[in-house]
C-alpha cells in the first residue's frame, strides 16, 4: 500500500499502480491519476477527510458503478469547495453518483464528469 505519511499521489503517464482505492492514506490531500495508468479497485472508494482534490483522467476508465461509488463517497464527505474530475475515458455517472454529483456541486465542489 501506499505510505501512511503520504499526502500526495500523481501517477502520471504509461503507469500502472495496483491496490484499492478504499486504502488510501488517512492524510492524503490530492489524488491525481493521468496519462495512461490505471488504479486497481476491489474495495469501496473510501476518502480521507483531508482529500481536496480527486483526479482520475486516465485513458483506462473505471467501471460506472465505480464511477459513482466515488462520487457517493466524495458526497458522505460532507465537505464544500473541492474538485473532483472523472472525466477522459470514464463513463458517465448515473443513479446515486448523479445525484451525489448534484449534491457536490450544491456544496461549491467543481465537478467534472461526462
Amino acid at each position: 500500500g501506499l505510505p501512511a505519511s503520504l499526502d500526495l499521489y500523481s501517477n502520471q503517464g504509461a503507469n500502472t499502480a495496483g491496490g484499492d482505492l478504499g486504502g488510501l492514506p488517512a492524510n492524503l490531500r490530492s489524488y491525481n491519476v493521468q496519462g495512461s495508468g490505471l488504479v486497481a479497485t476491489t474495495t469501496p472508494y473510501a476518502p480521507p477527510a483531508t482529500l481536496t482534490s480527486f483526479i482520475h483522467l486516465s485513458s483506462v476508465a473505471v467501471s460506472q458503478a465505480t464511477l459513482n461509488d466515488i462520487l457517493v463517497a466524495l458526497d458522505a464527505l460532507g465537505t464544500s469547495s473541492r474538485t473532483a474530475r472523472m472525466d477522459g475515458a470514464n463513463p458517465a455517472p448515473t443513479g446515486a453518483g448523479l445525484t451525489a454529483k448534484a449534491n457536490l456541486i450544491s456544496r461549491g465542489w467543481s465537478v467534472v464528469t461526462k
